[in-house]
Order: structure tokens, then C-alpha cells, then sequence
């Protein structure tokens, strides 16, 4: 994967006449059902827009669903304000259940990874659990891509037509 992982595949459409949201392309309608030109998105497309392109809106709408809850271990803040001699630091991460580097940005679905659906909160200690499988897992993927590119030995000798070795 390239190095802009964290960058979601879809981007707002900035060309859409007045009237119509720049994110799902649909009418935007005031109250009484007529179009409404000065406005160019609908509040729920912001909001979805702010979530997959900015980490603190993500941070920020993760606090209010999961409120510092470990989705791992289930530990809360206060449990963990306790574990570390009374020190206030509530030691949560925000984490992609999905990880992002694993993700086909061309899929038709790929937006959907970008979304609060993909995030979960995890206490500090799940979360470095969790990122060393995952590191694990991506260095194994790396180090078999790069013996499938690398030519066996035994066959090394015939790359060129040549037979046996010293023949």
C-alpha cells in the first residue's frame, strides 16, 4: 500500500451546482420543500466528511459513543486512572478495527473503513497488543512478497538459458 493509507478514497465532488451537497450529490431543501442555493452541504454529510478527514472530529464523536470504554477489556477511565496511582490520564486510543494499510482503496466499498463504524475505542495496553499482531502480521505479508519477487537459487542458473550451473 502506498504511504496515503490514512487518506479516504472519496473525495467531495467541489463542482456541484448550488443547491446540491458536494458529498452525496442530492438536493439540499429548506424547510419548506424549495431548494436552498446558499447552503452546500447537508449537516449528516459534514459530519461523515469531518469524521473520515480529521483525526480530532473522529477522536471527538469516538469520546461521545464509546466514552473511554475499552472495547477489548471493557476498562474504563476510571479503572484506569486507579492502575496508575491516581496520575489523571485515562489512556484511551483510538483505533481502526480494520486496519487501514489492509484496506483495497478501490474497492466499492472502501469508504465505509474510514467511517465511525471502523473506530473503536481501546485502553492503552489492548492498543499496543493489538498494533504489535498487526505489525507482525504486515511484516510476514511484506517478507512473503518479497521472496515471491526474489528468483529460487536452483533456477537461478537457467534465468539466462543456461543450463547447469558451469556447464
Amino acid at each position: 500500500m502506498n504511504g496515503s493509507s490514512r487518506r479516504p478514497p472519496r473525495e467531495p465532488c467541489w463542482k456541484q451546482p448550488k443547491g446540491r451537497c458536494k458529498w452525496c450529490g442530492e438536493p439540499i431543501l429548506k424547510p419548506d420543500g424549495s431548494p436552498n442555493a446558499r447552503v452546500g452541504w447537508h449537516p449528516e454529510c459534514v459530519t461523515i466528511y469531518r469524521i473520515a478527514n480529521f483525526q480530532g472530529d473522529a477522536i471527538s464523536h469516538l469520546r461521545r459513543r464509546d466514552h473511554g470504554v475499552c472495547a477489548n477489556c471493557g476498562s474504563t477511565p476510571a479503572d484506569r486512572i486507579q492502575n496508575r496511582n491516581g496520575r489523571y490520564d485515562t489512556g484511551w486510543c483510538a483505533d481502526h478495527v480494520v486496519p487501514l494499510w489492509s484496506v483495497d482503496r478501490n474497492a466499492e466499498n472502501a469508504f465505509r473503513y474510514w467511517t465511525l463504524e471502523n473506530l473503536q475505542t481501546l485502553c492503552e495496553s489492548c492498543h499496543k497488543a493489538k498494533t504489535a499482531r498487526e505489525a507482525a502480521e504486515r511484516a510476514a505479508i511484506r517478507r512473503a512478497a518479497k521472496v515471491s519477487l526474489s528468483p529460487d537459487p536452483a533456477q537461478a542458473s537457467d534465468l539466462f538459458g543456461w543450463g547447469e550451473a558451469g556447464a
